[in-house]
């Protein structure tokens, strides 16, 4: 048992990807997606577009995410704050994680949005470039925020594709 404490610890840290001997990289992208909305009982199909800022250490990310969503006469915008478990191995790294944050602005067929607390939960694939300070992620998320306009909630999930540059 004990060497299994030892090794499992010791094959992780041999699996992470080495990046000029850096162990915390900075970042900054931009994402865009297409899914499906839901505001109550009705559905349309969705687009979504993003930047991104965050931190990246091997096992763990950290990011602040802005979001623009548009769909079924919606145009929605929204604040959020994510966090990331990652699968430490070399070139493509498997990953999940969640975020919470607020929507604070946007319409709905021409009413104005409330203000209200997000939810999300996001899985996906970062790859590598090698030599390059750019990284590809492609995720699928699912979005939940509560009371956007008088009696109206809303659930987004679509698939995404996010361009990250390390610096």
């Amino acid at each position: 048992m004990k060497k299994l404490l030892f090794l499992v610890p010791c094959s992780l840290f041999l699996c992470m990807p080495a990046r000029a001997g850096i162990v915390i990289d900075f970042y900054a992208g931009l994402t865009g997606g297409m899914g499906a909305m839901w505001a109550d009982s009705n559905s349309h199909s969705s687009q979504a577009y993003g930047a991104v800022l965050g931190l990246d250490i091997p096992l763990i990310r950290a990011e602040g995410e802005y979001n623009y969503l548009r769909g079924g006469g919606m145009n929605i915008h929204l604040g959020m704050l994510n966090g990331y478990l990652k699968m430490p191995t070399p070139v493509i790294q498997p990953y999940m994680g969640v975020g919470v944050g607020q929507v604070f602005g946007g319409t709905a067929n021409k009413f104005n949005i409330q203000s209200t607390t997000a939810y999300q939960a996001m899985i996906g694939v970062q790859i590598d470039m090698p030599a390059t300070p750019v990284l590809f992620d492609v995720e699928t998320r699912a979005l939940r925020a509560s009371d956007i306009a008088p009696g109206v909630n809303l659930f987004v999930w679509d698939a995404r594709l996010k361009l990250r540059w390390m610096f």
